[in-house]
């Protein structure tokens, strides 16, 4: 084995590293909401707050992520059969191609998609905050290309919508009762205090008539009376 077909197959290793690295970083990233970061900042946890930043445009992030990820996987499709062709004694036939496309198919899915995306799934919070700087650098490499993209899938989202891709909240009433719901089942709240924080959801709901005694109704003294006459 030469010097040169050792290089690409150390290349090729490289390339499904990244693979892995870009599949694990959008699993992980994607996982994280911002409450997970505001209590990780809270913490002071390094990393953190890049990882504010990263997710206040989150569709960039994600496109970033997907650019680098589709490149590394292209690059080493390529370079896969480049390698293959030089074993098969530089004969490009269709069944050397095949095969290393099988093979690469293979590997791509166990070591660049499969394997990452368990593990970021089990450690979301970890590897978000190992990924958060060098994801940082790569979302500014790629931020003019990633611009141009997300141009035009917007376009395509308002064209077929009818409305352009908006950011979602922070956190909507139904995460907050489903919440509250989870806590009172794991314990961590009493149905008095679950209740009361229910309570506060449906007070928008309530009228005047529901919640204050009518002026007919309440017990009421006169003003100029003596504490002596009161009691």
């Amino acid at each position: 084995m030469d010097s040169s077909l050792s290089i690409q197959i150390v290349c090729l290793i490289l390339l499904l590293i990244g693979s892995g690295f870009f599949s694990a970083s959008e699993t992980a990233l994607m996982a994280i909401s911002k409450l997970d970061v505001r209590h990780m900042i809270e913490q002071n946890l390094k990393g953190a707050k890049k990882l504010e930043a990263l997710l206040k445009d989150p569709n960039k992030l994600l496109g970033s992520i997907l650019v680098g990820n589709n490149l590394v996987n292209i690059m080493a499709s390529s370079l896969a059969t480049m390698i293959a062709i030089r074993l098969s004694g530089g004969s490009s036939s269709g069944l050397g191609v095949g095969i290393s496309t099988g093979i690469m198919t293979l590997l791509i899915l166990i070591f660049g998609e499969i394997t990452p995306k368990s593990l970021s799934t089990q450690n979301a919070q970890k590897i978000s905050l190992l990924v958060a700087s060098p994801i940082s650098i790569i979302v500014t490499l790629f931020s003019p290309i990633v611009n141009i993209l997300m141009y035009i899938t917007n376009g395509l989202i308002k064209l077929f919508s009818g409305h352009s891709n908006t950011s979602k909240p922070f956190i909507t009433a139904d995460e907050l009762k489903t919440i509250v719901t989870v806590s009172h089942e794991e314990g961590v709240l009493e149905t008095e205090e679950k209740q009361m924080i229910y309570n506060v959801f449906d007070f928008s709901h309530s009228c005047a008539k529901d919640i204050m005694i009518p002026r007919t109704n309440m017990i009421a003294i006169d003003v100029e009376l003596s504490y002596r006459e009161i009691l």
